[in-house]
């Protein structure tokens, strides 16, 4: 993409709104008062300048473009009174060229319905001052097309600013993407280390007895089985803490299962380890039968901790932690 230097751009506009600047000065000796001139074309010099070389962003300030409304009221005001209309067409209407211009840049920055409202002003003076005859050869039209263009030049950046807007948005979001999946990547490969390393001696152990264990062996590898299960089923629901109290309640004989639906994603890790804490308590307080542990998506509460036994109609256990 080619990046122009706006510092480049507000030059040349400036240098070409100066243009007209330049033509008002040139016959300003010829004004019945030059003084008045002068004053017309430094409110035509201060508007221009501050409008295409002042203010961040694209979008004039409301304050400016009213002040350019006043510019195209107050300038031709100002110019009809010093000429005649002998002078019609000549040097001595520079002014609306000149307001075509600024109205033009009022319209680029976002403020063409000011810029529409002082061209009607700008097109009252005309007609005032020379009638309806000189509006071929006042360059009305000019200023009408220099505003169009403004105009249609706004909505262009506006769109392309949008747009723009939108790729900065989908990139982001892709990168996003792209770091979640590579987060999650790398989790699985932990996950399958961890889980590998730790049933491996186990397993090399069986296929060497050939299956034939020990009840103590046997319960041991049931422990072992619903530990790997754990590292699958319950992704952030797990620490070392909880770990250890889901250890001791399967050697008690409790049954305890991890859901991680999740609840946990997104929670800062302080949050995390709170919600550990409790999860590994609430585990240890119970002494027999089932416990689930869930987490859970899209809920006021992020975890669920039910513990219950056979042949009872209501938990033992009922708890939810935010």
């Amino acid at each position: 993409m080619i990046h122009i230097p706006r510092w480049l751009v507000a030059t040349l506009a400036l240098a070409f709104s100066m243009y007209h600047l330049v033509v008002g000065a040139y016959g300003i000796a010829g004004y019945d008062n030059p003084g008045i001139g002068l004053v017309a074309l430094l409110i035509y010099f201060l508007c221009a300048s501050l409008s295409i070389t002042a203010y961040p962003g694209l979008i004039l300030p409301r304050f400016q473009a009213l002040l350019n409304i006043g510019a195209a009221v107050a300038v031709p005001s100002l110019v009809n009174s010093q000429i005649s209309t002998d002078l019609a067409g000549s040097w001595a209407t520079w002014y609306v060229g000149g307001i075509g211009i600024l109205l033009a840049v009022t319209a680029v920055r976002g403020r063409a319905f000011f810029s529409w409202l002082g061209f009607v002003a700008l097109l009252g003076h005309v007609v005032l001052w020379g009638g309806v005859g000189f509006i071929g050869s006042s360059g009305i039209v000019g200023a009408f097309l220099y505003i169009s263009a403004g105009q249609g030049m706004s909505r262009g950046l506006n769109r392309t600013s949008r747009l723009a807007q939108e790729f900065r948005e989908q990139a982001s979001s892709a990168a996003v993407l792209a770091a979640q999946r590579t987060v999650l990547r790398i989790e699985r490969q932990q996950l399958f280390d961890r889980t590998l390393n730790t049933a491996l001696p186990t397993l090399r152990s069986i296929v060497t007895r050939a299956g034939k264990l020990n009840p103590q062996e046997r319960t041991q590898a049931l422990i072992l089985e619903a530990q790997l299960r754990d590292e699958i089923r319950g992704r952030k629901l797990l620490s070392a803490n909880v770990r250890d109290a889901a250890h001791q309640a399967r050697a008690r004989g409790v049954s305890v299962l991890f859901l991680d639906d999740g609840g946990l994603d997104g929670v800062v890790s302080a949050e995390v380890d709170d919600i550990h804490d409790k999860i590994a308590n609430a585990i240890h307080s119970v002494l027999d039968g089932r416990v689930t542990i869930r987490a859970v998506r899209g809920e006021t509460f992020k975890v669920t901790v039910v513990a219950s036994r056979a042949g009872t109609s209501k938990p033992d256990l009922w708890l939810k932690f935010s």
